[in-house]
């Protein structure tokens, strides 16, 4: 019966072994959020210049070298609706729209990403006196652009 336990303990440690030796998986998915920056949930007032700044930080302290790859852009990045139903960034905290910021983010070696709501509205008014536009019926929008 020892053997036997000695055996499977064996096996086990082994296969282990090879299997974390492929490369994945060795840290979990690290990256900077904004939700919450001013510290108070609900009322998040990112902005292009402060998501680029973020970027840079973390190539300078070097979180970008130890596995940091994400960078988040979460709620109250839009404003509203254009002619066409597509979601539009807030002119005064990205004036020239998110394509510049996420160039930026991923010039630095970052991965993007954006948050939306499967809703009407998003979580948050983000400050505003109205409502964010979630996503709800334009997935294939965001999908196909």
């Amino acid at each position: 019966m020892a053997l036997y336990f000695v055996a499977t303990v064996i096996i086990i440690f082994i296969s282990t072994a090879f299997a974390n030796d492929n490369g994945l998986g060795l840290t979990p998915p690290m990256g900077w959020n904004t939700w919450c920056t001013e510290g108070r949930c609900g009322r998040d007032f990112c902005n292009a210049q402060e998501v680029m700044a973020i970027a840079d930080a973390m190539v300078a302290n070097g979180m970008k070298d130890v596995g940091f790859q994400y960078i988040n852009l979460d709620d109250c990045w839009a404003d509203h609706r254009d002619k066409n139903g597509e979601i539009v960034a807030d002119p005064d905290r990205f004036p020239q729209g998110l394509v510049p910021v996420v160039k930026y983010v991923n010039s630095k070696g970052f991965k993007f990403g954006l948050y939306t709501d499967g809703g009407l509205y998003t979580c948050s008014r983000g400050g505003r006196s109205h409502n964010i536009p979630g996503s709800y019926g334009t997935m294939f929008i965001f999908l196909i652009n």
